[in-house]
């Protein structure tokens, strides 16, 4: 209960037609004075419904769902243990399927079952938040949501009194960034911790690409039940493999246990060991999420066409291929040679209701997570490389000018009793290369629906523009304002190609482009590709002529769109981050 009382006490901003649509539903359930409040917190404490609920919490009233690989050889069986059973079929999603009752023996053995002797209630949650002070106001609040004197890289002007303030880099040591913003803007408890480690031996082959995969489904399983506490608390926690760019690690939720949650997540990552009983089943989970990668085939078509353009990627079919079960064997050495290796670079990014100081514990603690070397040297360095990468006077112990103690080289010590004060390389993240294009080139390329049954074709046009800037992206964007309703109204609407068209801008590891995608049952790829180029054919005449008045409208709804304010404090954490590790550090391009 007073969970979720803190949750609806800090509940975040969402889309009104969302909220709107709730309230409607619940406006049957609640009495209208309860509606607002009724489906998110608890009410007083009734031990006489608790115990109803559980009287009515028998063998008798549940139902057992099974599900099986090897559906015709559990029918015989169920056949001959169950009466009047019989195979039906589920017509939309053409699923056989078997019901039966539960043998009277079998149930009378479970009503008799002893209680079992190991079951108890669990320890306490140790995510539960308890304090919700807001850093921003013991630093000031201009401070918090401006952040450093003349931040770099400047915003562009037209976005100067409506975007956010850039994260400032806090600390630049030998293959450690951490940056850094305390907010202001939100004016909630909320914190959003960002970490990626980047290193060329995670993409170094497929094999290499197949054990990091496979590493973080086996931490997200090691840490399943650590995170369904921190859920409950209001804490979430998720990894992804974004390929040769690295490993990624988000925690958001309320600040003040996120620093924990976070210690958590690395720290077993460092000492990731496969369990006997759950690695075969997390590897057969993962080579199930491979063989089915492209069954849909937009999806195949955005596959195919980034598999064009990326250098050294490997397909899915070569990763599928390593994932055997002596690989689960390999983890443990594969991730000591990543997080070992002096090519390993770390970024950083903490934002929310975060100071300073605590920014900088919590990348330390992470560092010793890590087991990383960081020569001390580097840390006491990090304004200078503050200064030099990134955004702004960035201090090493307070950016945003906290009464504070500084941060030395003895308190970075008694922080981190087992740094080493080597000499360090200082890597850098590995670079993802796209394929730029020759110009006025034409290129097609052909593939089979991955699934026999399929019956719709995916069709996607893909123009190379040059290489990304903030004059390009402006252009472009404009140009996607101006085809984005005519390209549905025209091959949606009136040619009705397909259910599925839609056209946008594409930002390729620093390559732009524009792609319209259709996908088509009642029509071949070839036939929706030659009506998609007479329509941008058709384009070329309408944009010439286009009226003044027309392109006005037609720019102040795209400037409004990209003036619009986030929502929420993991909204603009999220672009930051992107110009973080995109290394585009442009923190005020939408």
């Amino acid at each position: 209960a007073a969970l979720a009382g803190v949750r609806f006490r800090f509940a975040e901003e969402e889309e009104a037609i969302e909220y709107v649509s709730s309230l409607a539903q619940d406006m049957f359930l609640y009495r209208p004075e309860h509606v607002v409040a009724a489906a998110a917190v608890y009410s007083d404490w009734d031990p006489e419904l608790v115990e109803s609920l559980l009287a009515k919490m028998t063998p008798g009233n549940c139902r057992v769902d099974l599900q099986t690989h090897d559906f015709e050889a559990q029918s015989l069986l169920w056949n001959q243990r169950f009466a009047d059973c019989a195979v039906q079929h589920e017509p939309w999603f053409e699923l056989d399927y078997l019901v039966a009752d539960v043998p009277r023996d079998l149930l009378a053995a479970w009503e008799a079952a002893a209680p079992e002797t190991d079951m108890a209630l669990p320890a306490p949650n140790p995510y539960i938040p308890s304090d919700f002070a807001l850093r921003c106001d013991g630093a000031g609040e201009k401070a918090g949501e401006e952040g450093e004197k003349e931040p770099r890289p400047v915003c562009p002007p037209a976005l100067a009194t409506s975007s956010p303030a850039p994260p400032s880099l806090l600390l630049a040591a030998p293959g450690v960034r951490v940056w850094h913003k305390l907010d202001a803007a939100f004016r909630q408890p909320r914190a959003c911790a960002y970490v990626r480690l980047a290193s060329p031996a995670l993409y170094a082959s497929a094999r290499a690409a197949a054990a990091a995969h496979l590493a973080l489904k086996l931490l997200e399983d090691s840490l399943c039940e650590s995170l369904y506490y921190a859920d409950l608390a209001g804490l979430s926690c998720s990894t992804w493999f974004e390929g040769p760019a690295g490993l990624d690690v988000r925690v958001e939720g309320f600040s003040h246990r996120a620093d924990a949650l976070l210690d958590l997540v690395l720290r077993s990552l460092r000492r990731l060991r496969p369990a006997a009983g759950s690695g075969k089943r997390v590897l057969e989970a993962l080579r199930r999420q491979y063989a089915n990668v492209n069954m849909k085939p937009a999806k195949h078509a955005t596959y195919l066409r980034l598999a064009v353009l990326k250098k050294t990627v490997f397909g899915c079919d070569e990763v599928l291929r390593e994932l055997d079960e002596d690989l689960l064997a390999e983890i443990p050495g594969f991730i000591d040679r990543v997080l070992s290796g002096a090519d390993l670079a770390v970024d950083v990014l903490l934002h929310g209701n975060v100071s300073a100081l605590e920014a900088h514990a919590a990348a330390l603690r992470a560092v010793r997570s890590l087991e990383m070397r960081v020569p001390v040297a580097g840390l006491e360095q990090g304004k200078e490389q503050g200064k030099e990468q990134g955004a702004g006077e960035a201090s090493p112990c307070s950016p945003l000018g906290l009464d504070s103690p500084p941060l030395t080289s003895e308190t970075v010590l008694a922080a981190l009793p087992s740094l080493a004060a080597l000499p360090c390389p200082v890597p850098r993240p590995p670079q993802v290369r796209c394929t730029r294009l020759p110009s006025r080139c034409d290129w097609l390329l052909r593939a089979p629906v991955k699934n026999p049954a399929e019956r719709t074709s995916a069709v996607e046009i893909y123009y190379q523009c040059g290489r990304d800037s903030t004059a390009e992206r402006v252009l472009l964007d404009c140009v996607c304002q101006l085809l984005h309703e005519p390209c549905y109204d025209e091959l949606r609407t009136k040619e009705q190609l397909g259910y599925t068209v839609h056209s946008g801008l594409r930002c390729t590891h620093g390559l732009l482009g524009l792609a319209v995608v259709v996908v088509s049952a009642s029509h071949g790829a070839a036939h929706v590709d030659a009506r998609v180029e007479a329509f941008l054919e058709g384009q070329r005449a309408r944009l010439r002529s286009l009226p003044a008045e027309e392109f006005e409208a037609h720019r102040v709804a795209l400037r409004s769109v990209k003036l619009q304010k986030d929502r929420a404090l993991v909204d603009e954490c999220d672009r930051a981050w992107e110009e973080i590790v995109s290394l585009r550090r442009s923190f005020g391009a939408r």
